[in-house]
Parts: structure tokens; sequence; C-alpha cells
């Protein structure tokens, strides 16, 4: 009696779920606000990528758009997924992307599977932490690099990293350059 009042309990709220999650929607490209900032780490390039969801209602992200590491089994490290940052030397050469590269195997349906998705409410922030971005790209000796997003949730601002010998020299946080 309990197990069947547990499981008839349990139908209702996931019920009710669903019909939440249709008033809210899957995000578009273009949609949200993608914003990168940069952390200073005794030498180490780290960024702060803040995903804001500028609609006037709620949506939901996949989270395989959000996942920029995996635990890399053979090597005993994380390593990058996906090559969704653009990173530019100061001869507008593309550095070359050191990590691996995926196949994203998402649900498109919130219906579908529930569990792949994240809530992201109006006017509120994802953040997603990219710690040492010189392990995973190689751009040379530069005076400087430019840093962008170029990925499934849009794009984002520029952000300069000059540079002194290959080490971080400053920061700028451009929006056209």
């Amino acid at each position: 009696m309990i197990k069947k009042l547990c499981v008839m309990l349990g139908s209702i709220i996931l019920g009710g779920l669903m019909i939440y999650a249709n008033n809210e929607y899957i995000f578009t490209r273009g949609e949200l606000d993608v914003r990168i900032s940069s952390i200073y780490d005794n030498d180490k390039i780290s960024l702060e990528i803040n995903i804001i969801n500028k609609n006037n209602k709620p949506c939901y992200i996949q989270k395989a758009y959000l996942n920029f590491f995996i635990f890399d089994k053979r090597m005993n490290r994380l390593t990058m997924i996906n090559n969704w940052l653009i990173i530019m030397d100061d001869q507008r050469k593309e550095a070359l992307y050191k990590g691996r590269y995926t196949n994203i195997i998402s649900s498109n349906s919130y219906e579908d599977d529930p569990f792949d998705f994240i809530f992201l409410d109006k006017n509120t922030t994802y953040k997603i932490l990219v710690s040492n971005v010189e392990d995973y790209y190689f751009w040379g000796n530069s005076k400087f690099i430019d840093i962008s997003y170029l990925g499934p949730l849009g794009e984002s601002n520029v952000l300069r990293v000059y540079l002194n010998h290959g080490r971080i020299k400053s920061l700028a946080d451009e929006k056209n350059l």
C-alpha cells in the first residue's frame, strides 16, 4: 500500500513538473548573453564564463552545452572536450586546440529526459570556470591573444590578454577588437 502510494505520489509530482516545464522553453542560440571575464592566477589564464538569461521568462539549457571538461581515465586527468573558445594571436592566427572533440548527444526535449537540462530563471546567471586555458591551446610567442566564446550558447565579448614572453602581462576586456 505504501509502495503504491509512493509510486502514485511520484507520478503526480513528475507529471506536475512536466506541465510546469511546458510553461518554460528550451533556449535558442542567441537568446542568452555570454560574457567572458578573466581570473589572474599565477601566470595562468583562467576564465569565468557567465551565461545570462536575458529573456523575460525562464528557460532550460542542455547540460551538455555547459560542460567544458570530462575526466579522461586514460590520461588520469581532466581534459577539455570541445573547442568553444576562439583564441587569436597578435598575427590574427587561431591558436592550436590541443583538447578532445566530442559529439554532443543531448535530448532536445525536456519531457524526454529532464535530467539533461538545467533550469535558468529569467535575468539570472550560470557561471562556468575554465582553468588553465594554456594547457589546452598553443599560441606561440605572441604579444597578446584575444579570447572569445563561440559555441552552442551564442557568441561572447572578446577578452584581450597581453603577454610578456608567454606570461600574462595584463588583461583588457574589449567588446569589439
